[in-house]
């Protein structure tokens, strides 16, 4: 009985003794872990606290792919350049017979030029389009048959004017001549140097 006793003391103190122990064992193993646990959160607060970014002095860039440039897309209005009244074609005054950018043609008789080198009618009659060899030059002249009658007879008549002015002037100047000798005829006749013969007796 004693040896049954003892050995029921032994095996509850055996047990003790390990349970001690293990318990001993766990208590320092969960010690280490937690020592390892706070020192790795510790680190990684370091860490964070001094790779943390400045938020205050961040500012968020554009992220729009910007566009490209183009040497095209623009247009101009037409300027409607050229001819607009061909050879032997109508016009009246104030018609525009070339619209041109320069001397390409020069203006001729019966036609104006503006100050954009437009070419237009002076008066009514019908284009004529010539070319000058001698100085080079094309030109565009607005005719009339009917004006151009009318300006040579106008011509005649101031020719016909003139010449008879001109008779008339020399036949006032024959007959002024004319009177002058007469009047010399009729004066009485001096000798030259001499004193008249009636002073001289006195």
């Amino acid at each position: 009985m004693q040896n049954l006793q003892l050995s029921e003391h032994s095996c509850d103190c055996l047990i003790y003794f390990c349970c001690k122990k293990i318990m001993a064992s766990l208590a320092k193993s969960i010690c280490c872990f937690g020592r390892s646990v706070c020192s790795t959160l510790a680190s990684s607060s370091a860490s964070a606290l001094v790779r943390a970014p400045a938020f205050h002095n961040v500012f968020r860039s554009a992220t729009k792919k910007s566009g490209g440039t183009s040497k095209n897309g623009r247009t101009s209005n037409p300027k409607f350049l050229g001819t607009k009244k061909h050879h032997d074609q109508p016009v009246i005054p104030g018609n525009i017979i070339i619209r041109q950018r320069g001397t390409k043609w020069y203006a001729g008789e019966g036609v104006g030029m503006g100050r954009d080198h437009t070419l237009y009618a002076l008066v009514e009659g019908r284009v004529q389009y010539h070319y000058n060899k001698e100085r080079k030059r094309r030109s565009v002249s607005v005719t009339n048959p009917e004006l151009q009658a009318l300006a040579l007879a106008r011509q005649e008549e101031e020719a016909q004017h003139i010449v008879t002015s001109l008779e008339q002037r020399a036949m006032g100047m024959g007959m002024m001549e004319k009177a002058a000798k007469r009047r010399l005829d009729a004066a009485p006749k001096r000798s030259r140097g001499r004193k008249p013969p009636a002073e001289a007796s006195a």
